[in-house]
């Protein structure tokens, strides 16, 4: 067993949120309390880890990372709770950009949870504090856009436990309103 304040060695957890299956059949998980991401095949052997704790906004610094998710390239998109921003890396976890910081304007978080990703590459963030859904696009390059938000008015509270994600399908994002016990919908 691993100490509360010890990292857990590679393949085993301490509160995994997100998950993730990019279009190449890999598998990535937000590590939350281990504040890293990890690789795995599909018959669940270990590929790769990347990131280490810490509150700031430099690349492979994590504060309790919990929504994850893959674009069409294959590329991992993940929600840094702990550092309001969202960071995207190559599917070897090499850093690519970065979009964040606390505030409520556009392009900026406060508490970002959930993400997914649609068919055309734009990226939807639950930026659960500022009550609302960021719109980001993702260029060929990795950079990141910020497009637009929208209110989610079930989102009242700044809990810690009740998270909300998302996921994205023909031109419809779902969201979770853990609190409320619904699923929510938008066109």
């Amino acid at each position: 067993k691993v100490g509360e304040k010890e990292k857990a060695p590679a393949g085993f957890f301490n509160e995994p949120w997100g998950i993730a299956l990019s279009p190449d059949g890999f598998i990535y998980i937000a590590d939350t309390w281990n504040h890293r991401i990890q690789k795995f095949t599909q018959e669940g052997e270990f590929v790769l880890e990347w990131g280490e704790g810490g509150m700031g906004n430099q690349p492979y610094q994590f504060f309790g990372p919990r929504g994850i998710a893959c674009d069409s390239f294959g590329r991992v998109i993940v929600a840094d709770t702990g550092n309001r921003r969202v960071a995207i890396y190559e599917k070897n976890g090499s850093f690519i950009s970065q979009l964040g910081g606390e505030g409520a304007g556009l392009g900026q978080f406060n508490e970002p949870v959930g993400v997914a990703v649609d068919s055309q590459n734009t990226l939807y963030v639950a930026d659960f504090w500022n009550r609302r859904i960021q719109v980001i696009q993702i260029a060929a390059d990795g950079t990141l856009t910020p497009k637009s938000t929208w209110k989610v008015e079930g989102w009242g509270s700044q809990s810690i436990q009740h998270k909300p994600f998302l996921a994205v399908s023909k031109n419809q994002v779902y969201a979770t309103d853990p609190e409320h016990n619904l699923i929510l919908r938008f066109t």
